[in-house]
């Protein structure tokens, strides 16, 4: 059977996270600049409004890209990986997009303190729920994918190789010594929705174990 296009249309799995993301949204135009701060045992790691937003828009375009019958997908044709590969760059480029929209503008925040390589975590946020869906499911990959945003959020509030984590956008103590990074994490950036872009293709976001019940 032949699918044309991503399949976005709302089933039942999708109703907690789309009413999730709804009132995300509603908290965050009459509250814009309101900021989260997940308090650590060494520092801080401050959640602006339009990270949390746009983080749980991507988990939910990324729920939508799955297909709703694994048979379709496991013995179709060529234009069903492709169908796949749009499905996962949508859940990867829309959520990106809207946060250039709706971030923090700079002049709101410290002298020399940028939001834009926020949008960094955003796109490694949509690729780890690509790739946990295709491996664990819609269910497991979903409870796996806030297990592992809590834990990376956890590590940079522990101040834990900040610089080898994921996500920017914490406060580093230094012995005393407080300091601000916002750099980009270039090679998480470039690997992440690289792997997730190749899972999507390669299984047609099919999970391994929808796969293995056929």
């Amino acid at each position: 059977m032949r699918i044309n296009r991503p399949n976005f249309r709302l089933s039942r799995r999708l109703i907690v996270p789309v009413l999730f993301a709804l009132g995300a949204f509603i908290f965050y135009i009459r509250n814009p600049y309101f900021v989260l701060f997940y308090e650590g045992d060494i520092a801080q790691r401050p959640i602006p409004m339009p990270e949390l937003v746009c983080v749980i828009l991507a988990f939910c375009f990324a729920l939508a890209a799955l297909p709703r019958i694994y048979f379709w997908e496991t013995f179709g044709e060529q234009r069903c990986r492709y169908t796949a590969l749009v499905g996962a760059l949508v859940a990867i480029v829309i959520p990106s997009i809207v946060y250039l929209f709706v971030r923090v503008p700079d002049k709101a925040l410290p002298r020399g303190v940028t939001s834009l390589p926020i949008l960094g975590n955003v796109i490694v946020a949509a690729s780890l729920a690509i790739i946990f869906f295709v491996f664990l499911g819609a269910v497991a990959g979903g409870l796996a994918w806030i297990g592992s945003i809590f834990f990376i959020v956890d590590l940079q509030a522990r101040n834990v190789a900040v610089e080898w984590l994921p996500f920017t956008w914490t406060f580093i103590d230094n012995g005393g010594d407080i300091h601000f990074d916002y750099s980009w994490h270039w090679l998480w950036l470039v690997v992440m929705p690289t792997i997730a872009l190749i899972v999507a293709y390669k299984t047609r976001l099919v999970p391994f174990w929808g796969r293995h019940r056929l």
